[in-house]
């Protein structure tokens, strides 16, 4: 009989041990089950995550004012210190001729849309005259100067005060340093005389004859990602140099991938043109679009940067190259 209890007994407690194996083990296979699944769920999650993709809107490239200003204020004057260069710049890496540049173009392309300080006038008396105007002189019909809020007589001449020129400078680049000093806008196309807290600006000419230095570039696409527009130009640089070749103008010419000159894609490549046309402006357009034609697949894609700036207006902030 006491034999018989203690058998009793042993088979008591090994079906409790089992139980409690088996129970321990459930137990473990459940929990590792939810914490498979839930982390299987926060690495989908991770990973969703990661591949969201930002939505990229295209913009119409040739159909936005939007677009229009900011082709223009990207800084450039061929200084080999403006956007176009070999790595990616910001504006602490130009010149600042290059970003008065860029205020001359805005100015040039739309000269009443500033406050005018004064505009030139030819028929007033020398009192009139703003003071120290840079081409103040006398005609026959009177003196030829700006003249404080009056209504210009002859197109293309203004003054702006450095006050107007600084809140142009702000919506192009923001709150940047920069120095009030004369501006030589692009190609010849005008200038703007900095004297005594005003700038006189005149406009006229153009490019003519073999450039010195130029720039032919096309914008090929915009596209705008959250608070940040993307411009893309495709650009070449070239130098030029007259030379007579019996009455027939020819261009000596070379080509440049970057505009700091530092890689040469083409050496003294000839454009000819006779000299009866040798100044007029179409003339010279049709050379540097052949210049453009032939390297067009050697040029540089770069990409402009323009930020919002909170109050629905876009600044540049950097140009890169990305080829």
């Amino acid at each position: 009989m006491i034999e018989e209890k203690k058998g009793g007994k042993g088979k008591t407690i090994a079906i409790v041990i089992l139980t409690i194996l088996l129970i321990g083990s459930l137990g473990y296979i459940a929990y590792d089950l939810y914490f498979y699944k839930y982390f299987k769920k926060e690495v989908k999650v991770e990973e969703k995550k990661e591949t969201k993709k930002e939505k990229v809107e295209e913009i119409d490239i040739n159909d936005s004012k939007t677009i229009d200003k900011l082709k223009l204020i990207i800084p450039h004057n061929d200084s080999g210190k403006d956007a176009y260069q070999s790595t990616k710049v910001t504006y602490k890496d130009i010149s600042n001729d290059a970003i008065l540049s860029s205020v001359g173009q805005l100015i040039y392309s739309n000269p009443e849309g500033y406050e005018i300080y004064g505009s030139l006038d030819t028929t007033v008396n020398k009192s009139d005259c703003i003071e120290e105007s840079p081409n103040l002189h006398q005609s026959e019909r009177g003196y030829e100067c700006y003249v404080k809020n009056l209504k210009f007589s002859i197109d293309n001449w203004y003054a702006y005060k450095k006050e107007t020129i600084s809140e142009i400078v702000k919506s192009a680049f923001g709150n940047i340093n920069y120095t009030d000093d004369d501006i030589d806008i692009y190609k010849y196309i005008g200038i703007c005389n900095y004297k005594n807290g005003i700038y006189f600006c005149n406009y006229g000419g153009g490019d003519t004859g073999c450039a010195e230095i130029g720039k032919q570039s096309e914008f090929t696409k915009a596209t705008k990602k959250d608070d940040k527009i993307y411009l893309y130009e495709k650009y070449i640089l070239y130098t030029s140099e007259d030379v007579d070749d019996n009455g027939e103008l020819t261009c000596k010419t070379n080509i440049y991938k970057y505009g700091d000159k530092s890689k040469l894609i083409a050496q003294n490549k000839e454009y000819k043109s006779n000299f009866s046309d040798t100044y007029d402006v179409d003339t010279q357009k049709t050379i540097k679009s052949q210049v453009f034609k032939d390297y067009e697949d050697q040029a540089t894609i770069y990409k402009h940067t323009f930020k919002e700036d909170g109050t629905g207006n876009y600044i540049w902030i950097s140009t890169e190259p990305t080829n």
